[in-house]
């Protein structure tokens, strides 16, 4: 009874509290200048310490705001620029009403309506600085204008440096994927967990001291990691001659690009910049598509990349499972209409793209309530993993997926989805004769791939990367795959080479073994 009533009377303590909240930051938005009015209040209601900067104007912002903050100056900064004063005036109190309800119930309840995880608002470079490394940003400039993004991983503690280590993720990714960790902080000593003050075990046999990013993993054991960024995501949006915001032609590529452009680019930059004869590769997903494309092209860059590792190995992709997908694979007109278009996939700008994914792991991924629904999407796309699902990364991966990429990119995966080949893209007869000579886009030889140091590593539950479309592959090289590991987990999906909790565990420990013998 006792209890009852002391939970009665702190329910009423926070209605009033809410109340007088709303009322003061209402009668203050109406006394204050029209200038700023929503930034100054929310510079007042949050605490300073909790401030960060947001992802999408990483050197223009201070670094001492929250994410509350940026986007209350970000909604009041519409309102100014572009309604009436009575109109801005209006939508602004409505603004802080909502707002500050929404603070007052986050800070009076136990269940969360939004997350305050800093890690969900922070870029590439900032994710690698918080974790006790340091960074170089590169620009590789493709053969067609793309200017790329290249992120060098740098351990300040490293008296030496061993092989450089390329890592390219996959669709709908960027650089921000390899670096999905909790409790991994860079020292003197090595790479600790934070948590559990486990020291990286760097020889690979302890296996659970193994982190689970494997890019910080192996920077913190002495490899050279740059972490790549396709065309068109966040980072890699710029053009020599092409607008990605405004010129249509910029969004005319296919993922026949990505390997005879992009990684060419890359993998030659990061050889010339290293002064390196051999590096080394590990890609997810479609970073395994373009490279199978690239080694079956120009078969001599297998005796440059040394090893070339493949986490969720994608060629064939006619036995996917995710539903999302195959509905969109299989409707003709919506096919028919993506290979027309000349726009992002979103057809957002990709730095709003960027906002937005953060504005979701913030306030969708990161309510209580709504999480569940975040995780659920995510198993239909990557299959349904929740043993291996750490449900306090939800956020945190939503803050940084999906990013963009072109409309026939996405037309060209689902050809092959349909067709059941690992093709060129079919740009109609008229087209395919003037580009390749024949009716039909022709299919990548992959038995042409001499790649001696090919390491796989598949999931029994990967919905993107099915065991039968992975037998397909094997059954297609002629050359036999140095390590093909299965990853010994049922359960084990197409995220979890990224996110999965035992990810360290069950894969970055028997590639720092496999890495180091070579």
């Amino acid at each position: 009874m006792l209890i009852s009533l002391i939970n009665s009377v702190f329910d009423v303590v926070c209605i009033c509290h809410q109340l007088f909240s709303i009322y003061r930051n209402v009668f203050v938005l109406m006394t204050r200048s029209q200038t700023d009015l929503c930034g100054r209040f929310f510079f007042q209601k949050m605490q300073p310490n909790r401030f960060e900067i947001f992802q999408t104007s990483i050197e223009s912002e201070s670094e001492n705001k929250s994410t509350i903050v940026i986007v209350a100056e970000r909604l009041s900064s519409i309102v100014r620029n572009s309604m009436s004063v009575k109109l801005k005036r209006t939508i602004a109190i409505i603004v802080v009403v909502i707002v500050s309800m929404v603070i007052e119930n986050h800070r009076c309840f136990e269940w969360h309506l939004f997350s305050d995880d800093l890690d969900i608002i922070r870029n590439t470079t900032q994710l690698i600085e918080s974790r006790g490394f340091r960074f170089q940003i590169h620009h590789p400039i493709t053969q067609d204008g793309y200017i790329l993004t290249l992120i060098r991983l740098i351990n300040p503690y490293a008296k030496f440096s061993k092989r450089s280590i390329y890592f390219q993720h996959g669709l709908f990714g960027n650089s921000d994927n390899f670096l999905l960790s909790r409790n991994e902080l860079l020292t003197r000593d090595g790479l600790i967990n934070t948590q559990t003050s486990l020291l990286n075990d760097c020889s690979g046999f302890e296996s659970k001291a193994v982190g689970q990013s494997l890019a910080y993993v192996l920077s913190a054991c002495g490899y050279d990691v740059w972490l790549g960024n396709f065309r068109g995501n966040r980072y890699s949006s710029d053009h020599i001659l092409l607008d990605s915001k405004l010129d249509k032609e910029y969004w005319t590529f296919t993922i026949d690009h990505l390997s005879r452009f992009d990684l060419e680019a890359n993998i030659d930059y990061i050889r010339e910049e290293t002064d390196n004869s051999h590096i080394g590769y590990v890609g997810h997903s479609l970073g395994t598509s373009v490279m199978f494309q690239l080694l079956a092209e120009k078969p001599f860059y297998s005796e440059i990349l040394k090893p070339v590792v493949m986490l969720a190995p994608v060629a064939y992709v006619s036995h996917i499972k995710a539903p999302l997908l195959l509905l969109a694979a299989y409707n003709p007109f919506f096919v028919k209409l993506l290979s027309t278009l000349q726009m992002p996939i979103f057809g957002l700008p990709s730095r709003l793209i960027a906002t937005l994914d953060q504005l979701i792991g913030t306030f969708i991924c990161g309510n209580e309530f709504l999480k569940p629904i975040c995780t659920f999407f995510l198993f239909t796309l990557c299959g349904f993993d929740y043993p291996n699902t750490d449900k306090s990364m939800i956020p945190f991966a939503y803050g940084h997926f999906p990013d963009n990429t072109a409309a026939l990119l996405l037309a060209h995966l689902a050809q092959r989805v349909v067709n059941n080949t690992f093709s060129f893209f079919d740009y109609g007869l008229e087209e395919n004769l003037n580009l390749y000579s024949s009716m039909n886009s022709p299919t990548y030889n992959i038995s042409r791939i001499t790649s001696k140091h090919l390491i796989f590593i598949s999931g029994l539950n990967d919905w993107l990367a099915d065991p039968e479309d992975v037998e397909s592959l094997r059954k297609q090289l002629t050359v036999k795959i140095m390590q093909d590991y299965i990853v010994p987990d049922e359960s084990f999906n197409h995220d979890d080479f990224l996110l999965g909790s035992n990810v360290g565990k069950l894969q970055n420990s028997l590639l720092l073994r496999w890495l180091n013998a070579l």
